[in-house]
């Protein structure tokens, strides 16, 4: 008997949901399963297709399956605070490989995107009071971002489109991240 009880508290705790992962849009055809990374008292889901990221927290997003296509979200910007958004790498990789992907940092008044080793600035100034849309398109080897309606560039890379986005905040502040969307670039049909 006294095996027993370990067994079924192991089966409970394998079966039961993880705070560390959890989907959004599930029901949208194009479900967001989303990874807390790091920091996981630092991300608050503020709603079942919102959540805010803070200080050191770093998230994974992905839908899987979709390699080339459009990844949009709204995201609204502490003052001071500067979101990073990574593509084109996965969260092992980002963690234990040299090569970061494609980085996007938002502050509230410019992007810039370093890829190749190579960094370009725009001016995207972003609302104060409301959520701006921020699109990655990736298809094949070029990727074009667009922040708060303001097309950054498009850019060629050499790494290969992945599922993942990864989002953090670099110099820590916070930042809400809102309804996320993976879609694919080509019909499958």
């Amino acid at each position: 008997m006294s095996r027993i009880i370990p067994i079924i508290l192991v089966g409970f705790f394998l079966s039961s949901c993880s705070y560390w992962e959890f989907t959004m849009k599930e029901y949208s055809g194009w479900p967001v399963q989303t990874r807390i990374l790091y920091d996981r008292h630092n991300v608050d889901r503020t709603a079942e297709n919102a959540l805010v990221i803070s200080n050191d927290a770093r998230i994974a997003m992905r839908c899987s399956r979709i390699t080339d296509g459009i990844f949009s979200a709204e995201v609204q910007i502490r003052m001071g605070s500067t979101l990073r958004l990574q593509t084109r790498t996965t969260p092992y990789d980002d963690s234990t490989a040299q090569h970061k992907g494609m980085i996007i940092d938002i502050n509230n008044t410019q992007t810039s995107v370093t890829i190749n080793g190579r960094v370009t600035h725009a001016q995207t100034p972003l609302p104060t009071k409301a959520p701006a849309v921020v699109e990655i398109v990736n298809d094949g080897r070029w990727t074009r971002v667009t922040v708060a309606c303001r097309e950054v560039g498009r850019f060629e890379s050499t790494a290969r489109s992945t599922e993942w986005i990864i989002a953090s905040l670099p110099s820590g502040g916070s930042a809400l991240i809102a309804d996320p969307s993976f879609e694919p670039l080509y019909s499958t049909n």
